[in-house]
């Protein structure tokens, strides 16, 4: 047996356990006759143990890995939903190994393939929230991150991509991303947009568990294919929205800190109330002209070496020699994957890593500079003041729910 097969083997049997632990009665783990095509007209309802077990764990469970007929965005919300429900039920912290190794879900089940490069918020704790302004001229590399993500926006308009889906949004409109889902937000004309960002760990929502069957975090992982991540609120729902927004706010700059237990109740209330607006909201109708995210292998390496290397003295051409690639080339491909150019976002993984030192650490501007890879400062503050539109020591003493994006 391989190790795909011994893995599936094992998520059976597991989950069969668990099914009947809860359920007070024995399960037979007969195959299910469900097939991938059900999986594409939708999420299903697992509050039943049986409905857990028969529709992630049908035989052979590589079928869904596998599948030809289902795009990586569907496979990549069935490995979010699916990672979610079992982080629920502690599967993800059971130790238990295959052969001479410690199961790794996403290595695992190789569903969803995210450059590591793209990885922001890194040193996340459980809860963000902040206002985005962007200037003329901005634009933003593709990201994901582990907390889910909560996006309203205040001014302005532009467009928002998530997955293989593109949105085009103004003052009001709301979206909801989910872990590990690539997305990125796009100015319209030059013109600059407010937005307030709120992200969080999904154990915050799940501070209190009552027996009404109902998952506040729904709507970032029990979705149908047609599901639309935008959401366009009444006037009754908007008012209910900035006065959640306001409270967040004010709690989270509150100087001798935050309370857990006053974010997770506000939470809670406001995850209801979208989960209500969105069980109405309209289907996503597909804008032709979105192709979807996808990265040419050349592009991918060269944003892992860069990830991996920033913090050194690298450029295109010893990028280019290492991936063993014309340095033309490459120029032209990662401009035309990304957006960005080679030295462009080199300088975006320095200033992103700098950025975090600067909130999180005491450190000198001068140790941060060096520590990301700039060896002369006036250089360094000079490129952070580009990209973030004041000063390494100004922004250090910015609110922390503010941020100028240039």
């Amino acid at each position: 047996m391989n190790s795909m097969s011994s893995f599936a083997a094992f998520l059976w049997e597991s989950a069969f356990s668990c099914a009947n632990a809860v359920s007070g009665r024995r399960l037979h783990s007969n195959a299910s006759t469900t097939t991938a095509a059900s999986f594409e007209n939708g999420f299903f309802n697992f509050h039943s143990p049986l409905k857990l077990v028969s529709s992630i764990f049908m035989a052979p469970s590589c079928q869904i890995r596998r599948s030809s007929s289902l795009s990586n965005r569907t496979r990549g919300e069935y490995f979010r939903y699916f990672d979610y429900k079992f982080r629920k039920i502690n599967f993800a912290k059971m130790g238990q190994r295959i052969g001479s190794g410690t199961i790794d879900w996403k290595a695992g089940m190789g569903l969803y393939n995210l450059p590591e490069s793209l990885h922001t918020f890194r040193s996340f704790d459980d809860f963000e929230i902040f206002i985005n302004r962007s200037e003329p001229g901005w634009h933003m590399p593709l990201e994901w991150h582990e907390p889910v993500e909560i996006f309203y926006v205040l001014s302005g308009r532009g467009k928002c991509y998530i997955g293989e889906k593109e949105y085009r949004f103004k003052p009001g409109h709301l979206f909801v991303i989910g872990s590990h889902e690539l997305h990125r937000s796009e100015l319209i004309d030059d013109e600059p947009f407010e937005a307030l960002v709120l992200l969080f760990h999904p154990r915050l929502a799940q501070s209190w568990q009552l027996e009404d069957e109902f998952d506040p975090l729904s709507i970032f992982y029990e979705r149908p294919e047609e599901f639309s991540h935008q959401l366009k609120p009444g006037l009754a729902l908007s008012a209910k929205l900035k006065t959640g927004f306001d409270l967040l706010l004010e709690e989270y700059g509150r100087k001798e800190g935050f309370s857990l237990r006053v974010v997770g109740s506000l939470l809670q209330w406001l995850l209801v109330e979208l989960n209500r607006a969105y069980a109405n909201n309209k289907r996503y109708s597909g804008l032709e002209s979105w192709k979807g995210i996808r990265f040419k292998e050349v592009t991918h390496q060269a944003m892992e070496y860069i990830n991996a290397h920033y913090h050194e003295n690298i450029h295109l051409k010893s990028i280019a020699e290492q991936l063993r690639v014309n340095p033309s080339y490459l120029s032209r491909e990662f401009k035309k994957n990304t957006g960005y150019t080679v030295v462009e976002f080199i300088s975006y993984k320095r200033i992103s890593h700098a950025k975090e030192l600067l909130l999180h650490t005491d450190s000198q501007v001068t140790e941060i500079a060096f520590q990301v890879g700039y060896n002369n400062v006036t250089h360094f503050h000079w490129t952070f003041k580009k990209f973030i539109g004041v000063s390494p020591n100004k922004y250090r003493k910015l609110p922390k729910h503010y941020y100028i994006l240039k």
